[in-house]
């Protein structure tokens, strides 16, 4: 908050910035697209927070297609809704666990992906640390 110069209270223009404490760095993007460009991109957790991200991102870089998997069905409608909406590649939706041993394999012999990006992982750490089976099954035993 500012004061002006009659004195009164003003919000001020929120900047990203405001909240690392430092300035944004602009990131040469050419080698993350060079890698992905032309190429069958799997993204596990596509519906969670980072793999959504992840899916949205990799979207605008010109894969040949991007496969996304996610064991929650409505967070995979709503990245499967928005990439429909923006248009900008190929995607085809899976809904399957990674500790799937079986479901996996369909997956990976239907498409044979090129890159693997694995985002789904139990990421909260006191719930993590109160799951401890089902946080190594899937952070460890979802990557073999």
């Amino acid at each position: 908050m500012r004061f002006g110069s009659d004195g009164k209270a003003g919000l001020t223009k929120f900047e990203a910035n405001d909240l690392i404490g430092r300035q944004s760095k602009d990131l040469d993007i050419s080698p993350v697209r060079q890698f992905v460009e032309d190429r069958k991109v799997l993204i596990t957790g596509a519906g969670g927070t980072i793999g959504s991200e992840l899916t949205l991102q990799i979207s605008r870089l010109r894969p040949s297609k991007i496969i996304l998997i996610d064991n929650g069905e409505y967070n995979l409608y709503r990245i499967d809704q928005k990439l429909g909406s923006d248009k900008l590649c190929k995607w085809k939706t899976y809904l399957g666990d990674i500790g799937d041993e079986t479901r996996m394999r369909e997956i990976f012999e239907l498409e044979s992906p090129d890159i693997v990006l694995h985002a789904a992982a139990l990421k909260h750490v006191p719930l993590s640390e109160h799951n401890p089976v089902e946080t190594i099954q899937t952070n460890v035993g979802g990557t073999s």
